[in-house]
């Protein structure tokens, strides 16, 4: 059970587990274990993040994040959907922070509710150590929509948020059959989704790639008979 690390019950190595679908020589530590502390706590009066509520999730996170620290260069935490304790459980260790956001209003409100959380109650922040890396990553963009005036633009969101864009997601029919296949839309062959997570993994590490998929796709004959 991924509980039992958390309880202190068995060691994390032994619970940690690979998916067949995830690229080789990556192991996944399954999200389900931050999303679960919700779940699984006892019902109690809501007191706000960091409150007793939280039953020391922090504290036992914590533990979980340093032993697998001796393991792995990189530790990747998926926040659970909305700003609730699951979410902020997530981002509380973070040293570096992806604001995954749609181009819609109500998504970026919510994402600029986070930032301004890892900016005042992350670890980091609480300490005073330097503030959380932050970057931006856009998805289900759509510059058909954004041209037609249905979708916020990327530059509107970032004049919103204001933190450095990593990369901007095609909406695809694609993710929803591989979500339904299990497969990583990064895998995809052939599809402009697989294209733009690998260039949002270049640019994390360091790569100086351009920014593909931000507009709109135009065929052989609307550029012909665009310039008449």
């Amino acid at each position: 059970s991924l509980f039992q690390p958390y309880n202190g019950g068995c060691f994390m190595k032994l619970t940690r587990f690979k998916k067949n679908c995830i690229a080789e020589r990556i192991d996944r530590l399954d999200t389900g274990l931050l999303a679960g502390l919700q779940r699984h706590r006892q019902p109690e009066p809501e007191r706000g993040f960091g409150a007793g509520n939280l039953f020391h999730g922090l504290e036992a996170v914590g533990r979980i994040l340093d032993e697998l620290k001796e393991t792995f260069d990189f530790i990747v935490c998926d926040s659970p959907a909305g700003i609730e304790s699951g979410a902020f459980t997530a981002m509380y260790y973070a040293d570096e922070a992806l604001i995954v956001t749609n181009p819609e209003v109500s998504s970026v409100r919510d994402s600029d509710r986070i930032l301004g959380i890892l900016a005042a109650k992350s670890k980091r922040a609480v300490e005073g150590a330097d503030p959380v890396k932050e970057h931006l990553l856009v998805t289900r963009y759509d510059p058909k929509r954004v041209n037609a005036g249905a979708m916020l633009s990327v530059v509107d969101i970032q004049e919103i948020l204001r933190i450095p864009l990593l990369g901007v997601i095609p909406e695809s029919e694609s993710v929803l059959q591989a979500s339904n296949s299990g497969t990583p839309a990064i895998h995809l062959d052939n599809s402009d989704v697989a294209e733009a997570y690998k260039d949002v993994v270049g640019r994390f590490m360091g790569e100086d790639l351009p920014m593909r998929f931000v507009l709109e796709k135009v065929g052989f004959f609307k550029r012909l008979l665009g310039g008449i």
